[in-house]
């Protein structure tokens, strides 16, 4: 998933098998939760019919898979954007210096491009497509997605880059083969001005750079979310036939009621039932002074019995 859109026809393609009664897609972490009583492989088959893939995750290990798969991927991303970006823009620089360099300012070209606007032309659309090479992800994902009826940003991406070329293609196979600009000059150097080359390959490389910039603070924020998670503790002391039990924060029922000693953290939402306290909300709040709690207050998951 790449864009909001991606995110959201995922969820609307999963919401509508039949035994499904909530589906969350998080396009920061690329997971989704779904509860109700579709199978695995249906669940699996509708994402995969509107365009995308999924596998799914042993719920015991889900939330520590969730966060370090997400961690490992969002590294990969940055590194991969990194070279795509940093390739790219060398290709752009080299393209910029022909067609606007040369044709705007007059700065010097190589001998064998000197004085030959089929050959500056030619050069500028080889430069292009090296560029859509390195970046022709966004062409796959733009289109496949527009195939499924579902266009998303990288479709607005490939539309734009990918009129540019073609018109400027059209207009190199005007300055070669037409047979009033094969004689004439001028009005190669004129036709020479009305390309777009550099346009299309500026759309992608900007892309990229905003895609790599997105990365870092996805990368950023998912750090802080871990950060926070890292808060809440992974079990509840939960009282049960007048015992107390020690269960996952998963296994935790609404209506049941735990217990949460000075110095450990509340393990999930819930209503004080007995006694007071002083509850340190620093981490949801960013208050340092602890909040007093009495029978009938609200507590909240990672804050602190002080």
């Amino acid at each position: 998933m790449s864009c909001a859109a991606c995110s959201a026809r995922v969820e609307r393609a999963v919401s509508a098998l039949e035994g499904v009664s909530v589906c969350s897609v998080n396009l920061l972490t690329n997971s989704m939760e779904v509860d109700g009583s579709a199978t695995d492989a249906e669940i699996i088959a509708a994402v995969v019919k509107a365009g995308y893939g999924a596998s799914s995750v042993d719920s015991s290990q889900a939330h520590k898979t969730d966060k370090n798969s997400a961690k490992s991927k969002i590294n990969h991303e940055i590194r991969a954007l990194i070279v795509r970006f940093t390739v790219s823009l060398l290709f752009l620089l080299v393209l910029m210096y022909i067609a606007m360099g040369h044709n705007m300012w007059g700065l010097p070209l190589p001998s064998f491009l000197e004085g030959n606007p089929e050959f500056i032309a030619v050069s500028q659309m080889i430069l292009c497509i090296i560029i859509m090479i390195i970046n022709k992800k966004y062409f796959t994902s733009g289109f496949k997605s527009a195939i499924h009826l579902a266009p998303n940003m990288d479709t607005l991406v490939a539309l734009g880059s990918g009129a540019s070329f073609i018109y400027s293609v059209y207009i190199v196979l005007k300055m070669m083969f037409s047979a009033e600009a094969s004689w004439d000059g001028m009005l190669k150097m004129e036709l020479l001005h009305g390309l777009y080359f550099e346009s299309a390959a500026m759309i992608l490389v900007l892309i990229t750079l905003g895609k790599l910039l997105e990365a870092i603070a996805k990368g950023r924020t998912t750090d802080a979310l871990d950060k926070l998670t890292s808060l809440a503790p992974e079990f509840a002391t939960v009282i049960r036939d007048g015992k107390e039990v020690s269960v996952p924060i998963g296994e935790v029922n609404i209506g049941d009621i735990f217990t949460v000693r000075p110095g450990e953290s509340i393990a999930v939402d819930g209503v004080v039932v007995d006694g007071e306290s002083a509850i340190d909300e620093s981490a949801l709040t960013g208050e340092s002074i602890p909040v007093d709690k009495a029978v009938g207050d609200t507590v909240s998951s990672a804050t602190t019995n002080h």
